[in-house]
């Protein structure tokens, strides 16, 4: 696990964000979270592994913005400012400005 991947994790674990990590999920298959239970779940065969730790970050700002929808996914295109997506993509960001 990477030093962000660790400082990622336990940010969630300060704010009752629990997270799954599998490796049962096809190599496309992204990662996703329920605001509901607090949860997400991280594919560990994702196809692009330098990808995973902002997945992790973008999964968590979902949690942490309250976005409207129980289950998110992470979604990497980029879809205009107001969003849930563009949200969950700048938190992450400034999540993982201190790296």
């Amino acid at each position: 696990m990477t030093e962000i991947s660790s400082y990622l994790e336990k940010l969630a674990l300060n704010h009752n964000i629990n997270i799954v990590w599998t490796d049962k999920l096809a190599p496309e298959t992204p990662p996703g979270c329920s605001l509901h239970y607090r949860s997400i779940v991280m594919n560990l065969n994702w196809h692009r592994p330098a990808e995973i730790s902002f997945q992790l970050a973008h999964e968590i700002s979902h949690i942490l913005n309250g976005d409207e929808t129980d289950i998110c996914f992470y979604h990497a295109t980029f879809t205009g400012k107001h969003s849930v997506e563009y949200k969950a993509n700048t938190g992450a960001v400034k999540l993982m400005v201190p790296f």
